[in-house]
């Protein structure tokens, strides 16, 4: 499992404002195969895997599926639709036992 300050976003952090960002960080833990948010969901925050594996997929009119990308360790989910206030444009799914952080 990988520490806050391991995420390349708050790599320039101190240690000071880790434990405060901290803070504001709830860890959810999902099974496999679990969706975390879905497609046309509000964004409310942003997520950081800490653990596990996700992909993010979006669903195109004819009802095809396409991975837009893989996620592990380190890496965020769902922050592109954060800073436009929408709403979420794929869904995530688990593929393997994954620790969330929720912001």
């Amino acid at each position: 499992m990988v520490d806050l300050k391991e995420f390349t976003v708050f790599s320039d952090l101190s240690a000071r404002d880790l434990a405060e960002l901290e803070q504001f960080v709830k860890h959810i833990k999902y099974g496999p195969g679990e969706i975390i948010y879905q497609e046309g969901a509000p964004t409310f925050g942003f997520y950081l895997l800490f653990e596990g594996q996700v992909k993010e997929v979006k669903r195109s009119l004819g009802g095809k599926k396409q991975i837009l990308k893989l996620v592990g360790p380190g890496e965020l989910l769902g922050e592109t639709t954060l800073f436009d206030k929408g709403v979420h444009i794929a869904y995530t799914k688990t593929l393997s036992r994954s620790v969330v952080g929720f912001v």
